[in-house]
């Protein structure tokens, strides 16, 4: 009887930890398919998860929820590597559906819901409050070039030109532009609240 009692109380536990350990991630991944219906619906690609662009959102989210403020990752464009283009969507709120609904909103997030990238990360932390804090990275992997790496190109940038962030009052986006020393882009969008 005893044994049967310490098995039945193991196994609650096993699936009490279970249920209650993915909740994040359970999140992340609901919102990675509404994103993804709302691709499939204007017959788009879907974004594949990467796992760099999720450590780097998990990151993020982690850092908004503990400041209870939105701001983008000064260092988006060394979260991983392989890319041509990044972007970065911010927000906090109740739901994931909501914030979904508000990205989708909104022009500027949209667009990077909706934008040429190939992969994204998700993070999403929920405080103490009960708010949800969301970093979603988007990225589209550098296609193979042809001819001479950019490196040795005469007319290759030769600095990384600090972001230019313009003040919007809340709740309406915020927007950078980093020109990497490679031809490529950073184009964060954000934050937003909800």
């Amino acid at each position: 009887m005893r044994r049967r009692t310490w098995t039945a109380v193991t196994t609650l536990v096993l699936v009490v930890a279970l249920v209650a350990a993915p909740a994040a991630a359970s999140e992340a991944d609901d919102l990675v398919a509404l994103m993804n219906a709302e691709r499939r619906a204007r017959g788009l690609s879907v974004l594949e998860v990467d796992g760099d662009l999720v450590a780097a959102a998990r990151a993020q989210a982690g850092r908004m929820a503990a400041r209870g403020t939105l701001f983008h990752d000064p260092d988006l464009g060394s979260v991983t590597t392989g890319w041509d283009r990044l972007g970065e969507n911010v927000g906090s709120g109740d739901t994931i559906a909501g914030l979904h609904a508000a990205f989708m909103a909104s022009a500027s997030h949209r667009r990077n819901v909706l934008g040429d990238f190939d992969r994204v990360g998700v993070g999403v932390v929920r405080d103490d409050a009960g708010v949800l804090w969301v970093a979603v990275v988007f990225m589209k992997r550098l296609a193979e070039r042809l001819g001479p790496p950019p490196e040795t190109l005469d007319e290759a940038p030769s600095a990384v030109a600090p972001p230019a962030v313009a003040s919007a009052p809340r709740g309406l986006a915020r927007r950078h532009r980093v020109d990497p020393p490679v031809p490529v882009s950073v184009r964060p969008h954000g934050p937003f609240a909800v």
